[in-house]
């Protein structure tokens, strides 16, 4: 006959100590030396066996003078007990674990600059630093991470600029030159360097309106050599931009990390007379408390100290 649910609901059940006292008796063999082991006297150990078998409603220890041993219900309780203690011990382990930041999630998002930059280095020395920690990286463009990290969907985000923001914080991960990306059969291919006013009559090709943290940027530091660029197409993507570039649609300004991704058929000219104005930035959201985000903080001023 099934036992009903509030009836099982109401069944006492084994506390963690009780276990821990039946392991100990049944390993020992002597109710004296398990009440020495766990640092208490046999009257409460024997007590606590007692309590522990009304419980249960049967017998789990034969008693004689000579010997302790378990009864068949016994020894089934002996095995998933030590189970269910192991089992407890690992998941303290784990908590305190996940508490100090050595065990955990980190959720990041990032933009093109970040993972063609720092970012790939960042998070290798980060992984070598804390293996047991998983990171779980998502591209999106600067304007959508803060939505993203305000509603607790990701705990930082590799940006364009440095957004001041009420209940954020930003780290500067890199400031960077800008160079001329241009065809290889184009009129300034084999230059050295060029000055950006050289480019005031060039077609611009550039991110779309995805990309407004950076094209409002450039804009802004073409203004101030005396021009408005020209944009004559965009794109969604860095390949998109580099393939209208290739096929003669325009030329295009970008970081010089652009150095890191080579696309045969163009060339990357330094831009002399802009120095490193292009701010990337890590960003999070104020009272994160989870020790992984903490710890990889840590990595980046390490980073930035040793750049």
């Amino acid at each position: 006959m099934a036992v009903p649910l509030e009836d099982c609901v109401s069944m006492p059940r084994p506390t963690v100590r009780q276990l821990q006292i039946f392991v100990e008796v049944i390993r020992c063999r002597s109710f004296r030396k398990a009440a020495e082991g766990l640092n208490t006297s046999q009257p409460a150990l024997s007590r606590g066996i007692k309590e522990l078998e009304a419980s249960l409603g049967t017998l789990l220890i034969s008693r004689t003078t000579r010997s302790v041993s378990p009864t068949e219900a016994g020894k089934e309780f002996y095995t998933r007990a030590l189970h269910l203690l192991g089992e407890l011990d690992d998941l303290v382990d784990a908590t305190n674990a996940v508490a100090a930041g050595k065990k955990g999630q980190l959720k990041l998002t990032y933009m093109d600059f970040a993972i063609i930059g720092r970012l790939p280095y960042i998070i290798r020395q980060f992984k070598e630093r804390h293996p047991d920690i998983l990171l779980d990286v998502h591209y999106s463009v600067s304007q959508e991470q803060l939505p993203i990290i305000d509603q607790g969907l990701a705990d930082m985000g590799f940006v364009s600029g440095q957004p001041r923001r009420s209940g954020f914080s930003t780290w500067i991960v890199a400031k960077e030159s800008l160079l001329a990306v241009v065809p290889e059969d184009h009129a300034l291919a084999l230059r050295e360097s060029i000055r950006l006013g050289e480019l005031s009559e060039e077609g611009f090709v550039t991110g779309d309106h995805r990309w407004v943290m950076y094209t409002d940027r450039l804009s802004s530091i073409c203004n101030q050599h005396g021009f408005e660029p020209r944009v004559v197409q965009t794109g969604f993507t860095r390949d998109e931009i580099l393939s209208f570039v290739l096929a003669g649609i325009g030329i295009t300004v970008y970081p010089e990390c652009i150095r890191n991704v080579p696309r045969p058929g163009l060339r990357y000219i330094p831009i002399s007379d802009v120095g490193p104005s292009i701010v990337s930035s890590a960003i999070w959201k104020d009272g994160n408390t989870n020790p992984a985000m903490l710890l990889f903080l840590d990595q980046l001023s390490r980073a930035q100290s040793s750049s």
